[in-house]
């Protein structure tokens, strides 16, 4: 069984099978150990009114139904996007509201989660060819829309760029640029990007 680790911003809400291993480390805030349905809402209340708790733990029980029932607190809304890499290694990134991201979007009713990965990528950069690679991680952080509490759940692919094609920044999703991105660039963007993307990038390379 795998972590789920969902962002309010930069804080972590984190259901795992083990919450002993969070002791150590950067693992301080709250810790409760299998909780019941019940305790969700009051768990979320208390973090989201007090700001200083950086990270709640919770489990030592069944993780998807623990998760099942901390969804349940939300609409969830399901996308995909892709890390695309070219010939010579390089990472694509987009630049968005302020922030290097990585091109995602919406799966339509009806539709797979990889041919909305890549049917996204290609809208949003103006890319044509890609090949599908490998499902890297899913990853999930909340937002309010209409004053309703969303919980985004994005499964994220691998990609490679199969030619050199000039960048089509899709203007109306706020995308105002886009780099190929050498390993050894990596960190100055991402120091400028999101704990997600910053989390799909340590799950494709490894670290």
């Amino acid at each position: 069984m795998h972590d789920f680790v969902i962002y309010f911003d930069n804080r972590r809400f984190v259901i795992t099978p083990k919450v002993k291993k969070y002791f150590d480390g950067d693992g301080m805030g709250l810790f409760m150990g299998n909780p019941t349905h019940q305790d969700f809402p009051k768990i979320l209340e208390i973090f989201q009114s007090h700001p200083v708790i950086q990270n709640v733990f919770i489990g030592d029980g069944d993780v998807n139904r623990q998760f099942e029932q901390f969804a349940s607190n939300f609409t969830v809304l399901d996308a995909a996007g892709g890390l695309v890499v070219n010939a010579k290694g390089e990472f694509l990134l987009i630049y968005r509201r302020g922030k290097w991201d990585l091109p995602k979007g919406k799966v339509e009713v009806g539709e797979s989660n990889e041919n909305a990965a890549l049917r996204e990528v290609m809208e949003e950069i103006g890319l044509s060819e890609l090949m599908l690679g490998r499902h890297i991680i899913t990853t999930y952080h909340t937002y309010e829309l209409n004053e309703k509490p969303i919980l985004k759940r994005t499964y994220w692919y691998a990609m490679n760029s199969v030619k050199c094609e000039p960048f089509v920044p899709q203007s109306e999703e706020d995308i105002t640029g886009a780099e190929w991105v050498d390993a050894h660039h990596l960190s100055d963007y991402l120091d400028n990007s999101f704990s997600n993307i910053r989390d799909v990038f340590r799950e494709y390379l490894g670290v």
